[in-house]
């Protein structure tokens, strides 16, 4: 039986309806069973709990043969970095005296050592934790989602513009959480212990992210940055704590430098940022 974390999600969901086109027992750890139902309908089974109390999440891999592991979101209102080292002691309190023959841990470009630094910190503490129990896990470092854009079609259809804390002609590793479910299908099959990087079949630019809604909305879509010295009150002007814009803004920063990993180490999928944006256009106006 192979366990799911974050299956309500945009990755998790694909990643769980995969596996179980494949014939596997899969199991999925979510708090809100709700939100599960239709994974339930397709044979998935459900552990509804708050991976906050680890003995619970404990017993669910006592029975398991491997585990997709993602960090929860910390809500920003409150200070992300200790929520979520919170979370990360508690899943990696839960591996322990667990006989798993394949873990997978959901990191991401950037990950690395350091406080206040959002999910670049937490990402990279969950990597090493994991491996203190498991040598031989797999890390997933995915470029940038393209669902984090997700959030911007409303202001683009009422307003025309696109906020972004990103330099216009900055370029930013993306890639659908579809392809990194793919990815990660593949790796459960027959992945190898290490680092694995994904990301969308080229590299792209903010401009290029509003050249793509354009396009799908058949409307302009003008850009209105943020300047670097203000992308910590643009935080907090969306109700952030003042320690989560902080940490926040230091991840914009270091995302911004574009310290990427070389071309020849990157695992390509296939869906380029157009087809995930006219994807997103197409269902906000069929839900309308």
């Amino acid at each position: 039986m192979f366990v799911v974390m974050g299956a309500t999600g945009h990755i998790g969901s694909e990643l769980t309806k995969n596996l179980l086109r494949s014939g596997r027992d899969v199991t999925v750890v979510t708090r809100s069973g709700k939100r599960a139902e239709n994974l339930v309908k397709l044979g998935a089974q459900l552990a509804e709990i708050d991976i906050s109390d680890y003995r619970l999440f404990h017993e669910v891999l006592k029975q398991a043969s491997g585990v997709y592991i993602l960090n929860p979101p910390a809500n920003p209102v409150y200070d992300v970095d200790l929520e979520e080292r919170r979370t990360i002691a508690a899943m990696t309190r839960a591996l322990e005296n667990t006989n798993l023959e394949k873990v997978i841990v959901q990191s991401t470009y950037g990950a690395q050592r350091g406080d206040h630094i959002g999910d670049l910190g937490s990402l990279y503490l969950l990597e090493e934790k994991v491996k203190e129990i498991y040598p031989e896990a797999l890390i997933v470092r995915a470029g940038f989602y393209m669902s984090n854009w997700d959030f911007a079609l409303n202001e683009i259809i009422e307003k025309g513009c696109l906020t972004t804390i990103y330099p216009s002609h900055s370029i930013i590793p993306m890639v659908a959480p579809r392809d990194i479910a793919d990815y990660l299908t593949r790796l459960v099959e027959c992945g190898k212990a290490g680092i694995h990087y994904v990301e969308g079949p080229e590299r792209y630019t903010v401009q290029d992210v509003a050249s793509a809604f354009e396009t799908a909305l058949g409307k302009p879509v003008k850009l209105r940055g943020v300047k670097r010295e203000d992308i910590e009150n643009y935080y907090l002007s969306l109700s952030f704590s003042k320690s989560s814009a902080m940490s926040f803004a230091a991840m914009a920063l270091k995302t911004i430098s574009g310290d990427w990993p070389p071309l020849n180490k990157i695992e390509r999928g296939k869906i380029t940022l157009q087809q995930y944006i006219e994807k997103l256009c197409l269902k906000a106006a069929q839900i309308k």
